[in-house]
């Protein structure tokens, strides 16, 4: 019922309802800690916050200062991101170089209002050919830090420290779908009173949004916060539904699509629950906004032959194939292997992310046939797997 009543103050605010759900209220009591924990867990205590209070619920003032702090931090954020975008695209159309914001960039002016919906970085694609000049354009004219660059983005922090991923690729690690965004500037247009920001038509956004969230499902989990930009797609943006289900359909997830949009109808809306949209919403709510550590070590060590001493082999001893996607200069040189495999676990083992790597190693030691039967079953479901 927490889960009910958490949807139901998103839901809320969403859809621009005047009065939460019968029974709803009475739910919350004695569960507002809770309520705010998983809020927060999923960047979306700002809008149950703001719900609460449009609804009268009197909290403790501990918990009052919680959620009112929250409603500010989102307003800072969206207010520096909205800044530094739009420094980036000034600094670009100056240089004559195609950009396109994607996802929370573009898709937050459909909210009821724009800062509703949080995200902690900016996603900017330019072309492949323009990415060291864009590079040099950011660091040289906006003075941002250059960070390493990854498969297919490079990391780049701005002056006011806002985490900018500048995409040369929308690659998703899966052939099929990568087949379908190589070309993705064809199905873009330019936006008005620009020469070079560009914007991808409608359908072409929502099936990228659907294949990023069916990646970072797989991955661990990817948050209630993609399934709100889904339903505000449909309700806002508009597109047409037929063409996204060519497009899914073509690469494999049109099945995962249909239960998306099927568990928004239930969301935010007056939809009936499947036993498959129960399973999924206990995945989702329960991996916060990245997932899990738990849910991805469980997925990944089915999908690869040899259990869990071959998995944990594989994610220490990362193959040359994968490896190289990390490192460019590892395919012109293939006799440094050795020495990218050190400087990975040298970036592992120091960096932001040594925790998780190290709970993922342990995790995957212990994780139990049933959890992982458990999982696999419900992407198999989704036909993921």
């Amino acid at each position: 019922m927490i889960i009910q009543a958490l949807i139901s103050l998103i839901g809320r605010e969403l859809c621009n309802e005047k009065s939460i759900k019968s029974g709803i209220i009475e739910e919350l009591s004695g569960n507002e800690n809770n309520i705010y924990s998983i809020s927060k867990h999923h960047d979306l205590a700002h809008i149950v916050g703001s719900a609460l209070q449009k609804a009268g619920v009197e909290l403790p003032e501990e918990l009052a200062e919680k959620f009112q702090k929250q409603q500010t931090l989102a307003a800072y954020r969206y207010m520096k991101i909205e800044y530094d975008l739009e420094q980036i695209c000034q600094a670009f159309e100056s240089a004559k170089i195609d950009h396109m914001p994607l996802k929370g960039s573009v898709i937050r002016k459909y909210y009821p209002s724009p800062e509703m919906r949080t995200s902690c970085d900016i996603d900017i694609l330019v072309r492949e050919e323009e990415l060291e000049r864009a590079v040099a354009v950011l660091r040289d004219e906006l003075h941002y830090e250059i960070g390493r660059k990854d498969t297919h983005d490079v990391s780049i922090f701005s002056t006011s420290g806002i985490h900018v991923e500048l995409h040369f690729s929308l690659i998703e690690d899966d052939e099929n779908v990568d087949k379908l965004l190589a070309d993705i500037w064809s199905h873009a247009y330019l936006d008005v009173n620009s020469e070079y920001r560009y914007l991808m038509n409608n359908e072409y956004f929502v099936f990228y949004s659907i294949a990023h969230m069916a990646k970072h499902f797989l991955n661990g989990g990817c948050g209630i916060r993609p399934f709100m930009d889904l339903w505000i797609a449909q309700n806002g943006m508009g597109f047409n539904r037929e063409t996204v289900d060519d497009l899914l359909d073509k690469c494999g997830l049109k099945q995962f699509g249909n239960q998306a949009f099927a568990l928004c109808d239930v969301w935010f809306a007056d939809g009936q629950h499947s036993e498959l949209t129960e399973k999924m919403e206990q995945y989702v709510v329960s991996g916060g906004v990245y997932g899990t550590v738990e849910h991805k070590v469980a997925i990944s060590q089915t999908q690869q032959s040899g259990g869990k001493v071959r998995y944990m082999m594989r994610r220490i001893f990362l193959p040359y194939s994968a490896l190289k996607l990390y490192y460019n200069r590892l395919e012109k040189y293939p006799i440094l292997y050795p020495f990218y495999q050190v400087k990975r676990w040298c970036r592992i083992m120091f960096g932001k992310d040594s925790k998780r790597a190290m709970r993922e190693l342990q995790y995957s030691a212990t994780v139990s046939d049933n959890e992982k039967e458990r999982l696999v079953t419900l992407c198999k479901d989704l036909e993921l797997l």
